[in-house]
């Protein structure tokens, strides 16, 4: 009868949780979806978001080796041909996938510490803010952690039963794994250590049967990447690239931005950095090439600057391990400022969390089990080592962390209840120095936990988009929270400009350090002080052909509002000037009137038919505008314009650069 009743207990609290769960996530999700976060996809979100499309379509997985990785657009292609085409759809299928989860945590934490540890490890889960984020977001990290747990789960079933099967599903899961974000494939060799520790010859054994099992599933992939790109990768092209972005003299142990990137958007990247090789090299290089160049220059740094190198480390250790959840996509800070649900349980966070999972991992480190737990935190952590410390890419510990904080609150409550005071002290003693530790408000990461960065890439994807009601209210916000900031004062006076709200543009360039009328003369200034006498484009004695000369130096230099008027001029007192009107358009382009831009372009593809670059340039802003099926087949008109070129050489450039465009335009 006891035992009828306990379990009874122990199910109506599961009920509850399972409950609250729901209730919690759903709540957020509402506020998410009916605000910036949810509406505004930006960098990985959109990218993930315009991929699943393609696929969505019938397009496939695209023309090109992966950058980035594929099974998550894959989840949201599927997620949307089953429930419909929105966001909340993918939301609601990731919000299944981490109820999964919270069983899977449940079962994972009973077995190490009983039944009671079990239930308190499923309510951290559902309370815990950074999970309840991660669910809300069309980011790969949900879908991670339940592939680690479901790995983890297969091996714990391994443990107390043996045999091969469980070994090779554990193996399939991390495949899985991988090819949502290839840094999973570094459990493979943390599993096999545990298992030649615990079994030997047998463990080797079954440590081949795990790796040949995720090899299985990464396969496709590396033979895809193969077949398109000649050169084989495990699962995307990107292991360079990130191994600089964390390796490098401007480096701080988190996502750095290099000063090459016209954007941070993935499908810019992984161009940006294939071109700046080239640049550093004066040659063309493979997709494959660029990689093994970046991968070298972080390891020259390594070499060269070892004390640095060290310190560094040093630095991402202690961030891995800190509160602040750091992001490099949509951050936890900026979707807080919408949810009251991410507000209210403000105290359910990684750095009270991550004290009480390392006391436990400590504790138990000698029992069944926990050795699979410290591999995953290990590998984890060593890949943070390797290349850049972020949330996201920290997040699939926390199946682990969660388990063990509820075992590390449970086990010292039972030493105390018993009176085996001396270990209860040491572990509070323990607790005590993590919990310093993990809440140091070290410099950079106040910086990174400020939510201006989102409000900026929200208010520039509503400018990109023309939504200029939002994108003043963002960059407003973005200002808010760094009043200094140039940037979005300058973002927000082209804002106005386009509402034709004068005096408040004038105001921004004034907060920006700088009035409209002086930033004009000093672009003018600049620009002409090169080419020609500032007094002789006022007098009137230019011809058409003598602006046109002046306008392309502008645009050369980038200063595009003094280009557009002056080649304005020169367009209207010769209309038959061509050059005059292509680099008006160029300018058009650059200054943001994609519409008025893309109508000169397509007058001129009338006059000059077999010119491939006025198409070209019309490609480029159907993609700006995010129209990029227009875009791929507005470029599929460049490439039969390129074909049908008579020089041979002009053909081979042309055709190259429509193959570049497509793969930085496509980049899956």
């Amino acid at each position: 009868m006891k035992f009828t009743t306990r379990t009874a207990l122990f199910s109506l609290l599961w009920l509850i949780i399972i409950s609250l769960f729901f209730v919690v996530r759903y709540d957020h999700l509402i506020q998410v979806l009916n605000s910036p976060p949810g509406r505004i996809l930006i960098i990985d979100s959109l990218y993930y978001n315009s991929w699943a499309m393609k696929i969505f379509h019938g397009l496939g997985l695209g023309p090109t080796v992966f950058f980035m990785s594929p099974l998550y657009p894959l989840f949201i292609a599927f997620a949307k041909s089953v429930a419909g085409d929105s966001t909340g759809s993918v939301l609601f299928f990731q919000l299944i996938l981490s109820f999964l989860t919270l069983i899977l945590i449940g079962r994972f934490t009973s077995k190490r510490f009983g039944a009671s540890a079990g239930v308190l490890a499923g309510l951290f889960y559902t309370l815990y803010t950074p999970g309840i984020y991660y669910d809300s977001v069309l980011l790969s990290t949900t879908l991670i952690l339940f592939l680690t747990m479901t790995a983890l789960t297969f091996l714990d079933i391994t443990e107390s039963r043996g045999g091969r099967l469980w070994v090779i599903l554990a193996g399939l899961a991390i495949g899985l794994s991988s090819l949502a974000r290839p840094n999973s494939l570094i459990l493979l060799p943390f599993f096999g250590f545990v298992f030649v520790r615990k079994w030997k010859k047998y463990g080797l054994e079954q440590f081949l049967f795990l790796s040949v099992a995720a090899m299985i599933v990464v396969f496709p992939a590396m033979l895809r990447n193969y077949m398109l790109g000649g050169e084989f990768y495990l699962t995307t092209s990107s292991a360079g690239v990130n191994m600089y972005i964390g390796n490098n003299q401007g480096a701080n142990g988190l996502y750095w931005e290099a000063p090459w990137l016209t954007s941070a958007e993935p499908s810019a990247e992984a161009g940006d950095y294939r071109a700046e090789a080239e640049r550093r090299l004066e040659k063309n290089m493979t997709i494959g090439g660029a990689s093994t160049y970046w991968l070298t220059q972080s390891l020259a740094y390594i070499v060269t600057h070892p004390v640095e190198w060290m310190i560094l480390e040093a630095k991402k250790f202690a961030y891995f391990f800190n509160r602040v959840e750091s992001p490099n996509n949509v951050s936890f800070y900026g979707v807080k400022e919408y949810s009251s649900v991410l507000r209210s349980l403000w105290l359910f966070n990684f750095g009270w969390l991550a004290p009480f999972a390392l006391v436990g991992l400590v504790i138990s480190r000698r029992e069944q089990g926990s050795a699979f737990a410290w591999a995953v935190v290990l590998a984890f952590l060593t890949s943070a080592l390797l290349f850049f410390v972020s949330g996201e890419y920290r997040y699939p510990i926390m199946g682990v962390m969660i388990a063990y904080g509820a075992g590390a609150i449970t086990r010292t409550f039972h030493q105390l209840r018993h009176k085996e005071i001396e270990p209860a002290q040491i572990s509070m003693i323990l607790l005590l120095v993590l919990l310093m530790f993990c809440n140091v408000p070290w410099k950079t990461m106040k910086v990174v936990s400020n939510p201006k960065m989102d409000y900026f890439n929200w208010a520039s994807t509503s400018f990109a988009q023309n939504d200029l009601p939002n994108a003043a209210l963002l960059f407003t916000a973005a200002i808010a929270w760094e009043p200094t900031w140039v940037e979005p004062h300058l973002q927000l006076a082209q804002v106005y400009d386009e509402m034709n709200l004068t005096e408040l543009a004038d105001s921004e360039y004034e907060y920006a350090g700088i009035s409209r009328s002086q930033l004009q003369a000093i672009r003018e200034q600049e620009a002409i002080a090169e080419v020609v006498n500032p007094d002789s484009l006022t007098s009137g004695n230019m011809n058409s052909q003598e602006l046109t000369e002046v306008g392309v130096r502008f645009n050369q230099l980038q200063k595009f509002e003094q280009a557009g008027i002056i080649l304005a001029r020169a367009a209207r007192m010769d209309t038959t000037n061509y050059e005059a009107r292509f680099q008006f358009a160029f300018a058009l382009e650059n200054t943001r009137q994609f519409d008025q831009a893309k109508q000169v372009y397509t007058e001129l593809e009338l006059v000059q038919d077999e010119d491939p670059l006025i198409p070209y340039r019309i490609a480029h802003i159907e993609y700006y505008q995010g129209n990029r099926g227009n875009a791929m087949s507005t470029l599929r008109r460049v490439k039969y314009k390129a074909s049908m070129l008579t020089d041979p050489a002009s053909k081979k450039r042309w055709l190259e650069i429509v193959k570049q465009t497509e793969s930085s335009f496509m980049n899956f």
